[in-house]
């Protein structure tokens, strides 16, 4: 007799797209050091750009800023303050600049920094005002017109803390915070001229230079070597665009 078939095994089911899944290969998920490698050599390309800046005691501020790389960087910047009026021996007119070459380390390789620069401030000012003359009884003289013009020019050492952010897209801001210290002697020139002019012709005319001119003469040229000697605390807030 023959022997009966084997019985039929089931047939086993094929893995499906389901089970496929679990035996693909995953892709690890980036660990903190990955970002912060990415992150690194995002920052550590050169960026250079232009800042505008407010603030004190420069109104107004340009300049040209460049990251060498995430530790390292420098810059120029120029600064103003539009001539101003003061109430300052009669009608006064006040302007301001300075032009610093500078270098900032980024201890930490992100926004914070420290900066030092060198640079060379300049203030300008004119002055214009009526003396009075009835102390010494010329009566056809009643006043005479004083116009005088200065200037001061300094080296000055700047110190600098703050903090700059830069977008991936290039989009900068940032606020620094420092002082400015005159490291050397002020450069101070001064004119001034009467109308109308002191001559012969005018009576008392030495002693009007004596009691009105000479006084003011030297209470301006003071002021102006004052300034030039004083150091000034500076803030600045700063937007601009590095690539």
């Amino acid at each position: 007799m023959l022997a009966p078939p084997p019985p039929a095994q089931p047939a086993q089911p094929g893995p499906t797209r389901a089970s496929e899944g679990l035996f693909e290969e995953k892709k690890p998920l980036p660990t903190g050091q990955d970002v912060r490698d990415a992150d690194k050599k995002k920052t550590d390309q050169f960026k250079i750009g232009v800042l505008l800046g407010a603030g004190a005691p420069s109104i107004l501020s340009i300049g040209g800023a460049m990251k060498v790389t995430r530790f390292l960087g420098a810059g120029v910047d120029l600064g103003l303050i539009p001539s101003v009026a003061l109430k300052y021996y009669g009608e006064a007119t006040l302007s301001y600049q300075h032009l610093d070459f500078y270098g900032r380390l980024y201890p930490f390789g992100g926004g914070f920094f420290l900066g030092a620069g060198l640079g060379y401030a300049s203030i300008k000012a004119t002055m214009s005002t009526k003396v009075d003359t009835q102390r010494l009884n010329i009566p056809t003289l009643p006043y005479v017109q004083y116009d005088g013009a200065g200037s001061v020019k300094t080296l000055v050492l700047n110190a600098l803390i703050g903090y700059l952010h830069i977008t991936d897209i290039g989009f900068t801001i940032g606020v620094d915070a420092g002082v400015r210290v005159p490291v050397a002697a002020s450069d101070i020139t001064y004119s001034r001229s009467i109308t109308p002019a002191c001559t012969a012709s005018i009576p008392k005319c030495d002693e009007l230079i004596d009691l009105y001119v000479g006084p003011t003469d030297r209470e301006v040229q003071d002021t102006l070597e004052l300034l030039g000697r004083t150091t000034m605390p500076t803030l600045n807030l700063r937007i601009g665009w590095m690539l």
